[in-house]
């Protein structure tokens, strides 16, 4: 595979970033509103505990390639 730049992978990071969040946030608004309708509140929090704190495990593997350093040139 042929090097990207870290400066473009910074780029193309923070685009699939925002994308995923979209993506993501549109998902557990549709969850939510197909499951917890007549949920209790306890339900509800931690639904919206665990939705609110899962977008961050995929994340973590885009930010540590994306902050990967550029190998040595010389």
């Amino acid at each position: 595979m042929p090097h990207i730049p870290q400066r473009i992978r910074k780029l193309i990071g923070v685009m699939v970033l925002l994308l995923w969040l979209a993506f993501y946030a549109m998902c557990a608004m549709l969850v939510a509103i197909a499951v917890l309708p007549e949920a209790h509140w306890f339900v509800e929090f931690l639904y919206y505990l665990i939705a609110g704190m899962a977008w961050i495990v995929p994340v973590r593997y885009l930010m540590l390639w994306m902050n990967k350093p550029d190998p040595e040139i010389f």
